[in-house]
């Protein structure tokens, strides 16, 4: 048996999921960020960029824009930690 555990935040909802017998759904809370570091990230990212939107014409601008900020991110390693660094993450490999 494997579980899904998709986000039922109401724009990710879906009224007709059709799931295979051997897949079941485990329900999260609607805001989990221990369960999910990446949520996380997500709001270090955009508090610290000041929630600018971007208009990229290109896949290939969207690349750049992605690798400058992971970039800047890699210099703050000790903030990556301690906002996503939760006990049973450290047990994961």
């Amino acid at each position: 048996m494997a579980q899904f555990a998709p986000e039922y935040a109401g724009w990710h909802a879906s009224k007709a999921l059709n799931l295979p017998e051997n897949i079941q759904t485990v329900q999260l809370p609607l805001y989990s960020p221990e369960l999910n570091p990446a949520d996380t990230f997500g709001i270090i990212y955009r508090n610290k960029r000041n929630s600018v939107t971007y208009n990229f014409h290109t896949l290939y601008a969207v690349e750049i824009q992605l690798e400058k900020s992971l970039r800047e991110s890699n210099d703050e390693k000790e903030i990556m930690k301690s906002m996503c660094n939760f006990s049973w993450l450290k047990g994961v490999s």
